[in-house]
């Protein structure tokens, strides 16, 4: 009997212990899934809830790369297992997420310059290209849906976004705003810009926000495109993110602005050491924004303040760093580099070749990035790292490895260990007194 006790004992510290590390993985903060618009979100935050961090998921290693069959100047875009991103060629990619397999590809007959789209709603991917044309693929097979054109030659390098009622907003170098029904008629059109439009729209409320390079940040109606207020400052490709009732974005004037979203009434502005081509990812009292000096900076967002700023030049810093927890995700020409939120440090800094056009997305604890060769990769933690792993190359040094999670449960395993031997003895000790 005591033997059978001492057993049944141990059994129940193993089974414990053997889930100690599921406890702990369930214990994170649940991750975004989808990612499927240039910037994250129709408000262009470029937040990710991904624990990058986290000590039960092990190292950072390379999941996954694919090449494609040209240059790769968009930024992916994600929604649940389907991953997909366009090439110069015109060619559209539709990847798995978890293994990076090709799902299928289709060419939409003109060189493609900005993000796709992707309506989870309606199983829908929207592609704009070089010829001013519009394409919807069907997102299980990347059959075409439908064809839409401005009717001009000029390219559009503006990511659409997603707006109500499954409309379509984007700007052209056509000098025009375009909003598009899903059935891909055209709902209106904006004409009063007097130059290219280059950023992608961000949408809050009944409201779609945009900057043009005439210098004006624009703010229309949803329902049908009339103008509620214009900021004028000078060149504007950083596309604007809204959040608590403010825009945010930078100019060539060298200047970073806060706007209210309402009104267009100006709030602050910062200048930073050049002229700003990147979109700022902007959470709670923060904002984080690439400067074409070659810095990330921090600034405060309640009064522009600057925090902190990290040299990842040399060269301009033209994409576009994304938030992900407690950490900052930015693509440079060095490749990939992970930042701490709070003081600007570098936590990682990965060799992964020249990323500095491309600006990355972050999901479910995956960062999804492309290179100028024509790479798109895919880094994530893992659990269990292979031996053979030929992934990052780390040249930070500190890095978190799965061996913490080992120590702590070895520990653990003592503590159990031990509290059973003293119950077996004490439980001797009792039959024998009886």
């Amino acid at each position: 009997m005591v033997r059978k006790a001492i057993l049944l004992l141990v059994a129940i510290a193993l089974f414990t212990i053997l889930q100690l590390p599921l406890a702990i993985e369930g214990s994170t903060v649940p991750a975004l899934r989808d990612w499927p618009s240039f910037r994250g979100s129709p408000t262009n935050q470029g937040i990710s809830s991904s624990d990058l961090r986290d000590p039960s998921k092990g190292n950072i290693i390379l999941a996954w790369e694919f090449q494609a069959d040209s240059a790769i100047v968009a930024t992916a875009v994600a929604v649940g297992r389907n991953t997909v991103f366009a090439s110069v060629d015109g060619t559209v990619y539709n990847i798995d997420t978890e293994r990076g397999e090709l799902d299928w590809s289709v060419n939409v007959g003109s060189e493609v310059y900005a993000s796709p789209l992707i309506d989870k709603e309606r199983n829908a991917v929207y592609v704009c290209d070089g010829s001013g044309g519009v394409t919807r693929l069907n997102l299980d097979d990347g059959n075409t849906v439908w064809q839409w054109s401005t009717g001009t030659p000029d390219s559009i390098y503006s990511s659409p976004n997603l707006g109500p009622g499954g409309r379509i907003f984007f700007g052209s170098y056509d000098g025009m705003f375009y909003a598009l029904n899903p059935n891909g008629t055209l709902a209106w059109r904006y004409t009063g810009c007097r130059n290219y439009i280059h950023t992608s729209p961000s949408i809050w409320l009944d409201r779609v926000y945009f900057g043009s390079c005439d210098g004006y940040l624009r703010c229309l109606g949803t329902g049908n495109g009339t103008l509620l207020w214009s900021f004028k400052t000078a060149y504007i490709p950083s596309s604007p993110a809204v959040y608590g009732g403010k825009v945010h974005f930078g100019s060539f004037d060298q200047r970073f602005y806060c706007l209210d979203a309402l009104t267009g009434d100006h709030i602050w502005n910062t200048s930073l050491g050049a002229d700003i081509y990147s979109s700022p990812s902007v959470i709670e009292d923060i904002l984080v924004v690439g400067c074409d000096d070659g810095f990330l900076y921090c600034l405060d967002r309640t009064d522009g303040d600057i925090q902190w700023k990290l040299d990842l030049g040399p060269g301009k810093l033209e994409s576009s760093p994304v938030i992900s927890s407690d950490l900052v995700v930015e693509t440079c020409n060095q490749g990939l580099v992970l930042v701490h939120l709070d003081n600007g440090s570098i936590y990682r800094s990965y060799e992964y070749g020249d990323s500095k056009d491309v600006s990355p997305c972050v999901i479910d604890g995956k960062v999804i990035f492309s290179d100028s060769a024509g790479y798109l990769k895919c880094i994530k933690q893992n659990i269990l790292p292979s031996s053979d792993d030929d992934g990052p190359i780390d040249m930070n040094g500190d890095s978190a490895t799965h061996g913490d999670i080992i120590v702590f449960t070895a520990a653990i395993a003592i503590i159990v260990i031990v509290v059973v031997l003293i119950f077996a003895r004490k439980y001797i000790q009792m039959r024998k007194e009886s």
